[in-house]
C-alpha cells in the first residue's frame, strides 16, 4: 500500500519533519492513498507510533505523543520557529510587556477561523487560559504556565493582555493549544470521557483536525481548509500504533508506512542502505510543525555526527526531516 502520490504530496514528503511516536498490531487502512483530490489522487503520510495516546483532549493529554497531536490540531499563541525555538507568530502576530514586566499585551490574527468555520476571537484565548487557572483538572497537562497568572482580559476581539504576578520568561513559550470557547464552554466536566471524541477535539485551529480516532490502532488526521497559512500539502495524517519499534520497522520495510523515528542504533544501522529507505540523524530538541513556519517547505534533512542524543529517523523512498523531540 503505496503513499499518495500527487504533486503537493513529493512537496511536502521531502521536507515535513512529523514527531513519531504509536501500540498494537498493524492492520492496513483500506483506501487511504487514492480518495480524489484536485489533480485526481489524495496525499496521505502514513506515520508508525509506539507510545498510545493517553487523551486526545489537549488539558488533560500528557504523553509526548498525545502533546504532538495537539500541536498539529490547535494553533499557539506564539508557536516556536523551526530553527531555534525563537517564538513566532500564530494566533497572537505580535506582542509586547509592559516596563515592569508584568503585563503581556497580545494582538491576534485577524481572519482566523476555527476548522468549523467559527471566529477565532480573543475570547478563546481568554477562555482557554482561564480554564486553566480555576479548574485543577484542565491545569492537568499545562497548568505550570499559568501558575503566575493574575488575570487575563479581552478589552476587544483581538486583544488579549495578560497580568502576572511576576515577571515570567516565558510568555512567549506558552506551551498551550488555545481551544474554541464555542465547544469547550459546553463541557462541565473536563475529565469526562465525551472530551475524547471526535464531537469535541475535531474543531481546531491547526494545519489538521482529527477525523477519526480508533484507540490503541488509528488516528487519522485531515487538513483544515481554515488553516491561516493556507492550504497544507498533506491531505491526509495516519498515526498507526505499533506494539514496539521493531513492528514498526518491519511495517516501514514492507511499504506499510511511510515515516518511523526514535530508531535504536542497531535499527537505524539495518536499515542505512536499504533500497527505497532514506535514513536521517539529527540531535538537539527541534520542534518543527508541519507547514505553520513556512521555512518548513524548502528545508531538507540535517544529519549530525555528534548528536547527543542522537534521533534516528528512516522512511520509506523519501528524504527525512530532522525529527521533533515533543515534550515526554
Amino acid at each position: 500500500m503505496g503513499i499518495g502520490r500527487s504533486r503537493r504530496g513529493r512537496a511536502l514528503l521531502a521536507t515535513v519533519a512529523v514527531p513519531l511516536l504509536i501500540a498494537g498490531p498493524f492492520t492496513p487502512v483500506a483506501g487511504a492513498q487514492e480518495d480524489g483530490g484536485d489533480d485526481g489522487e489524495r496525499s496521505v503520510l502514513r506515520v508508525a507510533l509506539v507510545q498510545e495516546i493517553d487523551h486526545l483532549n489537549p488539558f488533560t493529554a500528557i504523553f509526548a505523543s498525545s502533546t504532538m497531536v495537539g500541536r498539529m490540531t490547535w494553533e499557539f499563541l506564539t508557536p516556536p520557529s523551526a530553527e531555534d525555538a525563537t517564538p513566532t507568530g500564530g494566533v497572537a502576530e505580535s506582542w509586547e510587556p509592559s516596563e515592569d514586566g508584568l503585563t503581556w499585551t497580545f494582538q491576534l490574527r485577524e481572519g482566523m477561523k476555527w476548522s468549523d468555520g467559527e471566529d477565532l476571537t480573543s475570547e478563546d484565548v481568554k477562555f482557554t487560559f482561564e480554564k486553566i487557572m480555576n479548574d485543577p483538572v484542565a491545569a492537568e497537562a499545562n497548568g505550570n504556565y499559568v501558575e503566575n497568572f493574575e488575570t487575563v482580559s479581552a478589552p476587544d476581539e483581538h486583544t488579549v493582555e495578560i497580568t502576572t504576578s511576576e515577571p515570567q520568561a516565558s510568555m512567549t513559550a506558552l506551551d498551550i493549544p488555545i481551544v474554541p470557547e464555542h465547544i469547550w464552554s459546553e463541557i462541565d466536566d473536563v475529565s469526562a470521557a465525551e472530551t475524547d471524541t471526535i464531537d469535541v477535539v475535531g474543531v481546531g485551529s491547526g494545519p489538521f483536525v482529527i477525523t477519526e480516532h480508533q484507540p490503541n490502532r488509528l488516528l487519522r488526521l485531515e487538513a483544515n481548509e481554515h488553516f491561516w497559512r493556507g492550504q497544507v500539502e498533506v491531505d491526509e495524517l495516519q498515526f498507526i500504533q505499533y506494539e514496539n519499534a521493531d513492528a514498526a520497522v518491519s511495517a516501514l520495510q514492507a511499504g506499510e508506512i511511510d515515516f518511523v523515528n526514535r530508531l535504536t542504533p542497531a535499527q537505524f544501522d539495518a536499515l542505512e542502505g536499504t533500497d527505497g529507505i532514506t535514513t536521517s540523524q539529527a540531535n538537539g530538541r527541534r520542534y518543527t510543525d508541519l507547514l505553520m513556519n513556512p521555512g518548513a517547505r524548502t528545508r531538507t534533512a540535517s544529519r549530525s555526527a555528534t548528536a547527543t542524543p542522537r534521533w534516528r529517523t528512516a522512511r520509506s523512498g523519501r528524504p527525512s526531516p530532522a525529527p521533533s523531540t515533543p515534550r515526554s
